[in-house]
């Protein structure tokens, strides 16, 4: 109905002025459901041998969390690479060496993640300089 409004153009119109409590409504509807749908999905994931294994081990999903953002940073540092190669930006480049350096850390995080735990606290230290 919003969308039609602005389509429509009808911006000073009764249509526009019922809209918007119309849609606030429909907004708050969704997003007062939002707990139980998360609820809902947690149960359907906890019934799954490896969804179970994910929601109950908190080192499983540290380390999961560290290989996507890994993951991530290496995506960035490659494009803002290769953009401030093409449009021979500063900028790009020094955000390139930025996530260069982010990636570098997650690495070191990655590497002694399964180690014991005063080698752990070492590197979180280390990484926290």
């Amino acid at each position: 109905m919003l969308a039609f409004v602005f389509i429509a153009a009808l911006y000073e119109t009764i249509v526009c002025t019922l809209c918007y409590p119309i849609s606030l409504y429909a907004l708050s509807v969704l997003f007062l459901g939002i707990p139980d749908n998360i609820a809902t999905a947690k149960m359907i994931i906890s019934k799954n041998k490896f969804g179970a294994r994910y929601l109950n081990d908190a080192k499983l999903r540290a380390k999961l969390s560290l290989y996507q953002s890994f993951a991530v940073n290496l995506i960035f540092v490659i494009f803002y690479t290769y953009t401030s190669h093409h449009y021979h930006s500063t900028w790009f480049g020094a955000v390139a060496v930025y996530d260069a350096i982010l990636s570098f850390i997650r690495f070191i995080l990655l590497k002694n993640v399964r180690q014991n735990l005063e080698k752990e606290w070492q590197t979180y230290r280390l990484c926290g300089f």
